[in-house]
C-alpha cells in the first residue's frame, strides 16, 4: 500500500500542459504518444499490427521494404542527403528498413484463407487498383474523419517525427513546421502533397475534389500547402539551395511577438491562411520548458487574431522532444 502511495505521489500532473486559453469555447488538446495512437483510435491495444484490424474505409499508408539492415552501428546520418523517402526507426529489434509507398484505402470483401493467414488487408490504390498488403506494413492515416479531437502527437526521435508529419498531413491542408532545420522534413511532407494520389472513400467518386477558385490577389498571396521556418539563418541558406521549390522563411516562435509575425505570415503565405497540422522541432533534446512554451504560443494566439474566424488553431500538432515524451510516459 505505501509503495501504491508513493508511486500515485510521484505522478505528474497533465493539468501543467498548454492548452487553449478558452476551453469552453475552444476544444482542449488530448496530449498522445506516438506509440499509442492506433490503441486508441484504432483499437490496436497491444500495437500488434499482424492481428489487430483496421475499420473499412480506414486510410492507409503502405509501406515497402528497403532490405535488410546490417547493423544499428551502421547507421549514418548524412546531412547532404538527398534521398529523404526512405526512413529509419531507431528500434534495434528492427530488421529491415521500409519506405512510404502510397496511399490506399481499406477494403473488405470475400477474403481467401491464405489472406487471412498471411495477415494480409486488401486495399484500393488512388486509382482504383486494389493489393493485399501485409497489416504490418499499414499505417492508419489520422484523416480529419477519423475524429473531432485536436491532438499533440509527441514523438523522442526524428525517423518517427519526420514519417508521421508525411503520413498524418493529408491533400488539401496546409502544413507548418517549427525548427525546419535544413528542411528535409517539410520538404518530405511538400513532396508527398503533392505526388501522392488522392484516395476516394469506397463511397465516392475516385478524382480529386476542385480546389475553390480564389481571386488573383489572393493566388499572388497565397501561394503554397507548406511553409518551414527556422530562426537560423545559416540553416535556411542551406534549406534554400537544397530545396529550392519548398518556401522558408526566418521566424521566431518562441515569443508572443515572433509568433505574431508567424501568424501574419501564414495568412499571406498558405493557401488556407492557417495551419491544419503543425509539426514542432526545436531540437529534440531541448528543455521540457522550452518546448511547452512554443506549444503554448501556438493554443493561445494574441490579439492579432480572433480564433474561429481569421484564425484558426491546428488540428494536429506533431512535437519532436525526448524530454515531453518521458513526461507523458510517467504520468
Amino acid at each position: 500500500m505505501e509503495q501504491e502511495t508513493t508511486a500515485a505521489s510521484n505522478k505528474k500532473p497533465t493539468s501543467s500542459l498548454p492548452q487553449p486559453l478558452d476551453t469552453t469555447n475552444q476544444q482542449p488538446y488530448k496530449y498522445i504518444l506516438y506509440d499509442e495512437l492506433e490503441s486508441t483510435y484504432w483499437n490496436n491495444k497491444n500495437n500488434d499490427n499482424n492481428n489487430s484490424t483496421l475499420p473499412e474505409d480506414t486510410l492507409c499508408w503502405v509501406l515497402t521494404s528497403k532490405g535488410q539492415r546490417k547493423s544499428q552501428r551502421n547507421k549514418k546520418k548524412n546531412l547532404n542527403d538527398d534521398d529523404d523517402n526512405v526512413e529509419q526507426d531507431d528500434k534495434e529489434e528492427e530488421c529491415h528498413r521500409t519506405e512510404l509507398f502510397n496511399r490506399a484505402r481499406v477494403v473488405y470483401g470475400e477474403e481467401e484463407e491464405e489472406y487471412k493467414k498471411e495477415h494480409r488487408v486488401l486495399v484500393r490504390y488512388p486509382k482504383g487498383s486494389t493489393y493485399h498488403v501485409r497489416r504490418c506494413n499499414l499505417i492508419p492515416v489520422l484523416e480529419p474523419s477519423i475524429t473531432q479531437d485536436k491532438i499533440v502527437l509527441v514523438v523522442p526521435e526524428t525517423p518517427q517525427y519526420r514519417r508521421l508529419s508525411a503520413v498524418h498531413t493529408c491533400i488539401n491542408e496546409s502544413f507548418l513546421e517549427i525548427g525546419c532545420d535544413f528542411g528535409p522534413c517539410v520538404n518530405r511532407v511538400r513532396t508527398v502533397l503533392e505526388d501522392v494520389g488522392f484516395v476516394a472513400k469506397l463511397d465516392e467518386d475516385l478524382s480529386l475534389p476542385e480546389e475553390e477558385e480564389e481571386g488573383d490577389e489572393k493566388k499572388e498571396e497565397k501561394c503554397v500547402r507548406c511553409l518551414g521556418i527556422d530562426k537560423s539563418v545559416t540553416s535556411l541558406d542551406i534549406a534554400c539551395k537544397r530545396y529550392p521549390n519548398t518556401s522558408f522563411s526566418l521566424e521566431d516562435a518562441l515569443t508572443k511577438a515572433g509568433t505574431s509575425k508567424l501568424r501574419s505570415l501564414c495568412k499571406r503565405k498558405l493557401i488556407d491562411g492557417y495551419p491544419s497540422v503543425v509539426a514542432v522541432d526545436i531540437n529534440g533534446n531541448r528543455e521540457l520548458e522550452h518546448v511547452l512554451k512554443c506549444l503554448e504560443c501556438l493554443m493561445q494566439p494574441g490579439d492579432d487574431v480572433v480564433v474561429g474566424e481569421d484564425w484558426h488553431l491546428p488540428r494536429l500538432i506533431i512535437v519532436k522532444s525526448r524530454f515531453l515524451y518521458q513526461y507523458l510516459k510517467e504520468v
